[in-house]
């Protein structure tokens, strides 16, 4: 991939002109179900809108170019600094170096090759893996603004995929406005591209774009795991993941959101687990003979929606923890049962409105 410089001023040029006559065009999906449906506007859209909107129209008007070279150059166009002139040769063949050095190693398929020059110029332009510089300060040697503000664009529908499940999932938590949720994005983004890290110590691999590796995963994932933890389990998330996360220390400081372990009702028979409460009792629908009982789950929770009381622990016959409220006790009786008061989170409805 050996490009003249002049070629590649004239690749700037003419990208630029057509991305002032055909802008793209975005709309922002409102709490996206799925990994395709919260990544798939802002990342697919820019593959897209280089595929069949920028790449035809350049090729007509460049010629001898190969198409990975054009894609690159158009994208470093696109996400690059705007006032400062055209990519450097140098920035250019790494970046081009990179994407070799991945199709390498990974089988990508025919329909995603677009896709991957795409995150890899993503991943560029926050200072993945660069090390060529121009010799004269520039703003290409640092963090690409428009690179940068396409990857808030898919943490915000990240974010608003977490928010969603937390809306659904964690009693009191309120869907945030779109003002806050913006605010968000910013924040971990900033904090994922950050070249000396996040700013809490406790985050400092997977919410890193520059510990990213292409062959183990696509940048997204890679993004979403930053933001999230980890993928939501189905309708929720695992609360101990979530927390690792870069978006929970701001909801965490916005809203309350905590991890706190919290009782359930546990039935050994039909594996039925229901949250604890005084007033219910520990028979479980599925039979009137099987006694459930109580067992701590780390949840996320409000803590202003909860009550904490006070339980014994004791060891089932597998070892596994299982608890007895302290009023029940001197019923259960037994040298099983630890000395030391356990206190768990139980709802309590009527300590919030």
């Amino acid at each position: 991939m050996t490009v003249a410089a002049t070629l590649i001023r004239r690749i700037d040029r003419e990208t630029r002109e057509i991305a002032r006559d055909h802008p793209q065009r975005r709309r922002v999906p409102r709490q996206p179900e799925t990994e395709a449906a919260a990544t798939g506007h802002y990342s697919e859209a820019l593959t897209l809108y280089l595929q069949d909107r920028i790449l035809p129209l350049l090729q007509k008007r460049v010629i001898d170019v190969d198409p990975d070279s054009l894609a690159i150059l158009a994208l470093m166009t696109l996400l690059g600094p705007r006032y400062a002139g055209p990519p450097p040769r140098p920035l250019f063949e790494e970046a081009a170096a990179h994407l070799r050095a991945w199709r390498e190693v990974a089988e990508i398929p025919a329909n995603e090759r677009m896709d991957a020059t795409t995150q890899i110029l993503l991943a560029y332009a926050g200072r993945w893996r660069r090390a060529a510089r121009e010799s004269d300060p520039s703003a290409w040697n640092e963090t690409w603004p428009n690179g940068v503000f396409e990857l808030a664009s898919i943490a915000h529908n990240f974010t608003i995929q977490a928010c969603g499940i937390l809306a659904r999932s964690v009693r009191g938590f309120v869907f945030p406005p779109e003002d806050m949720l913006k605010s968000y994005a910013n924040d971990v983004c900033m904090d994922f591209v950050a070249h000396d890290g996040p700013r809490k110590a406790e985050y400092q691999f997977y919410q890193r774009l520059r510990n990213w590796e292409p062959e183990k995963g696509k940048l997204y994932a890679w993004l979403q795991r930053a933001i999230q933890g980890s993928p939501p389990d189905g309708l929720w998330f695992q609360a101990n993941r979530f927390r690792h996360g870069l978006l929970f220390p701001l909801l965490a400081e916005e809203t309350g959101l905590c991890v706190a372990k919290v009782a359930f009702w546990d039935c050994p028979r039909c594996d039925a687990r229901l949250e604890y409460h005084l007033s219910s009792g520990p028979i479980c629908r599925c039979s009137s003979a099987i006694r459930m009982e109580v067992v701590g789950s780390d949840r996320l929770i409000l803590r202003d929606r909860y009550a904490q009381i006070p339980f014994r622990r004791r060891m089932d016959r597998e070892g596994a923890p299982r608890y007895l409220p302290m009023h029940r006790v001197d019923a259960a009786g037994g040298a099983r049962l630890s000395r030391r008061k356990t206190w768990l989170y139980v709802y309590a409805p009527t300590r919030s409105g």
